[in-house]
């Protein structure tokens, strides 16, 4: 629903007081629209899950029936519509509590003992009523089984008395049952024999705390005792000498949200292959029993959000949940301040109060006032996400106070009219909302792709024509480019782009999330009145961005934009579960975890100078740990928008702040290269303007727009033309506002590279690459960061990989430029093994080796292509075609 923007008169100014900007937001014509968007939610969803009762039995009875199939691709079928009847068909039934048993009867069959009793505990916990005599007894028999096959002999053995009695006490058995009580008679004697030592578990975890102690302040609740923060130079200093591998922060996020949903348990926020939703949303989702139960207490507020769909549609789960909190945290200074004789009588006096109450400095460490004491920096936002949020927060407020009983439990003290509660529910969310934005790590959990401009990875070139006509032609004159006057116009543009918004790119935003995506995709669908009909449609279908869907919407009316609600949602109920499970997914990252981290966020984020590594623990931890020896006084600066997972160390390549060597462009011939005097040596920090700050931003974001762009018309000469543009007026500004030796310059270089390879003009790439090793030949602090060596090798994999492929196909071709890449390789072979030597860094030891491998198999078939004579390699390409 955010995606449709509201009706504005004017754009809301980002430094209004949050009570004045829904003030404006609250006009009878979006209070009208919204309250009938929820009910429009409500009728299409009340008549999908009605469709989803009556298909179910029918469903399953077929699942049932070709569960017996031995084909692979038919069983995986029938498998996931057993997972989509279990998730969504509704929960009071027999088709539900027969699905259940029916799945763990297939895990028993597939061996995969120890799911099965994961889904057979889970099934013994539903309503018996539900159950047929025969369910019960197959399902107890089974989970005693599969127990003693998942080695809890315990269990089994504590479940073997119980079945047995069950079954003495029950009637005459089918032949059905009977086959199972064979099969428990088969394993009762080693059941009843098998020895097993009791082995008591502690599942305790322990806290991990910062090194000298967890010192509870106001700003940094989880610190170090080691470190201060100091408001007013906004960052966070060691207060004494630290070692270099000394934990400095710890973060335990009790708030997240995913970005693909029925993939995760949402309480205890693990990766689940079983997964349960809520009986009465059938949304959200838990691993187990014990989980629901949990989540019990805070979800029954939120369950008609989630089986509507207002909630996921507008990715809102953690806010909503602060929100309930921050509820409760006011709702005892309001009843005090009422008892007393108090008296409000706008939403403003509301508001004031709710802030008043929240910056008390005599409380304890409070999150909730911590975050509505502290007004976000609007301005960092771009018109278009502080619109998103303004728009997210005004219908999620008028949705929890005509359809939820929050204003009754939390603010019925206050005696306001409908339009004020609305503006004081509105403003609490909206400033809720801006700390979420801020304080949120968004981690890409799998599959992992290299950091180094992935997006460009993602589109190759495959026609054969294009990559030979490219492999040798230099970008800047394939497409024309003039590299004073584009260049100049590029960056005006840019500029213009950032001044219109305040900040060309907000880094804190995240990139386009799975849910995100799916949003935009059948939004794209249903303006173009283009009908849906499986999954697949939404997967293959192209869409577009949330700025052009904005605009397409803006000047619909009410009656088009209650339509088109209508069809989105009985679509989005229909297909979201198929959309998210099916594994067809086109999304690259299949799951993004966004979670709370507001200890993480009082650190200085800068790329160039992070001294604190920050890693996410499996138990979804969040640490920071010093990557060098810090003296007293020094700034703590973690690296944003990045975290280094503990499976795979990756680098920390801030999105809006790229690292670049500094670019040239010949003007007469529009050659590429890069110039690298090396006066200075790489210094960590330099005092930058904000406005620098920020234009840097406001190219990346620009970049990654027009990448976005180029994933949806590969082959689109002029989006590659703009986006060739974009990079050379993007490495002209960083060399302008970056001193020579800055790191930042290097990686936008090596973006630009990669950008060359995947595109296929692999000789331009191939120079920018072996001008690099040639620098870093001559001097070695470019190259301290081993990351750095795992960027530069993976362009070097690319391109070497691309002209193997094309030397095979295309035998006339001349193996000079990829012959001294190789050798440039070597060079940088030796240059790593140097600085693992130097480091004794055991990471670099088995990237080395790694590479060495590569590089081994490269020289192998180069060697092969040069010595092999013309003839056979003519007759080797009349094979392949």
């Amino acid at each position: 629903m955010h995606r449709i923007p509201l009706h504005l008169m004017d754009d809301p100014h980002p430094g209004a007081p949050e009570c004045a900007t829904m003030s404006m937001v609250l006009t009878p014509r979006n209070l009208i629209e919204c309250e009938l968007f929820v009910k429009v939610l409500k009728m299409e969803t009340d008549a999908v899950f009605m469709h989803f009762a009556e298909i179910a039995p029918r469903c399953f009875a077929v699942a049932k029936e070709h569960m017996k199939n031995k084909d692979p691709t038919v069983l995986k079928l029938v498998f996931q519509l057993m997972n989509e009847i279990i998730c969504r068909a509704p929960s009071g039934t027999h088709t539900f509590v027969d699905a259940i048993l029916a799945r763990s009867i297939h895990y028993m069959k597939s061996n995969r003992y120890l799911v099965a009793a994961h889904d057979l505990r889970f099934y013994d916990s539903l309503d018996p009523k539900l159950k047929n005599p025969e369910g019960i007894i197959i399902s107890r028999i089974l989970s005693c089984v599969s127990l003693f096959l998942a080695g809890d002999y315990h269990g089994a053995k504590a479940n073997l008395a119980n079945v047995k009695k069950l079954i003495e006490n029950s009637p005459p058995q089918t032949a059905d049952v009977a086959s199972y009580i064979s099969l428990l008679v088969q394993y009762e004697e080693k059941i009843r024999s098998a020895f097993s030592e009791e082995i008591k578990i502690n599942h305790k975890i322990r806290p991990i705390l910062p090194f000298k102690g967890c010192k509870l302040i106001r700003k940094i609740p989880f610190a170090s005792g080691a470190c201060v923060y100091l408001s007013k130079n906004a960052g966070v200093f060691a207060t004494s000498d630290i070692d270099k591998g000394e934990i400095v922060l710890a973060e335990n996020p009790t708030y997240y949200q995913f970005g693909a949903p029925f993939n995760n348990c949402d309480l205890c926020g693990v990766p689940q292959e079983l997964i349960y939703t809520c009986a009465g949303c059938r949304y959200k989702t838990y691993c187990s029993e014990s989980c629901m139960k949990d989540d019990e207490e805070i979800h029954q507020f939120e369950c008609s959000g989630f089986k509507v769909g207002i909630i996921p549609m507008m990715e809102s789960t953690t806010l909503f949940r602060l929100f309930l909190k921050s509820a409760e945290y006011i709702l005892p200074a309001l009843e005090d301040f009422v008892l007393d004789g108090g008296v409000i009588k706008s939403a403003k006096d509301a508001w004031n109060f709710i802030l008043e109450h929240a910056k008390e400095e005599e409380k304890e460490y409070n999150l909730y006032g911590d975050l509505l004491s502290n007004t976000p920096d609007y301005k960092r936002l771009t018109k278009e996400n502080y619109l998103t949020i303004i728009t997210k927060s005004f219908r999620l407020a008028v949705y929890i106070y005509n359809d939820t009983k929050l204003i009754d439990k939390y603010f019925n003290m206050l005696a306001l009219k409908k339009q004020d509660m609305i503006t004081v529910i509105g403003s609490i969310l909206l400033r809720l909302a801006a700390h979420v934005v801020f304080n949120s790590h968004h981690e890409k959990l799998a599959p992992f792709r290299d950091p180094i401009n992935e997006d460009e990875r993602s589109v190759p070139v495959d026609d054969l024509k294009t990559k030979t006509m490219r492999m040798e032609e230099n970008a800047f004159s394939y497409y024309g480019i003039d590299a004073v006057a584009d260049f100049v116009n590029c960056y005006n543009s840019v500029q213009k782009s950032f001044r219109d918004s305040g900040n060309s790119s907000d880094p804190c935003m995240p990139h386009e999330t799975p849910i995100g995506q799916f949003t935009n995709k059948l939004l794209s669908l249903c303006l173009n009145r283009i009908e849906v009909t499986c999954a697949e449609d939404i997967i293959n279908a192209n869409s577009y961005n949330s700025q052009q869907l904005s605009e397409k919407m803006k000047n619909m009316n009410t009656s088009k934009r209650c339509h088109l609600l209508e069809n989105y949602t009985k679509h989005f109920q229909q297909f979201v579960i198929q959309y998210f499970t099916r594994g067809k997914l086109s999304n690259r990252h299949r799951q993004v975890k966004s979670s709370f981290c507001t200890t993480l966020k009082s650190f200085r984020h800068y790329c160039g100078a992070e001294n604190v590594k920050v890693i996410c623990m499996s138990s979804g931890n969040f640490i920071g740990v010093t990557t060098k020896k810090i003296k007293s006084g020094s700034e703590l600066v973690v690296c944003s928008d990045y975290i280094r997972n503990s499976a795979h160390s990756t680098s920390c390549v801030e999105q809006g702040l790229g690292y670049n060597f500094p670019l040239y462009v010949h003007h007469e011939n529009h050659t590429f290269g890069i110039t690298c005097s090396i006066e200075e040596r790489c210094i960590e920090t330099i005092n930058l303007s904000s406005d620098v700050i920020r234009q840097n931003k406001a190219f990346m974001f620009n970049i990654r727009r027009k990448i976005s762009d180029w994933k949806m018309s590969p082959q689109d000469v002029t989006v590659q033309h703009d986006l060739s543009v974009l990079y050379g007026a993007y490495n002209s500004f960083l060399t302008l506002h970056f001193p020579d030796g800055h790191p930042m310059r290097l990686l936008g270089v090596l973006k630009f590279s990669m950008f060359l390879a995947t595109n296929g003009f692999l000789e331009h790439s191939s120079y920018i690459i072996m001008h690099i090793i040639e620098v870093m030949e001559s001097d070695d602090t470019y190259f301290e960061d081993i990351e750095l060596y795992r960027q530069t090798f993976c362009i070097i994999q690319s391109i070497m990989e691309q002209y193997i492929d094309i030397m095979i196909d295309c035998p006339d071709i001349d193996p000079g430029y990829p012959v001294m890449l190789l050798g440039s390789c070597w060079c940088f072979l030796r240059r790593l093994m140097h600085q693992v030597e130097k480091l004794k860094d055991e990471e670099g030891s088995g990237l080395y080796a790694e590479y060495c491998t590569y590089h081994h198999k490269w020289k192998l078939i180069l060697n092969s292509y040069i010595q092999m004579p013309s003839d056979l390699k003519e007759f080797m390409v009349k094979l392949k075609t």
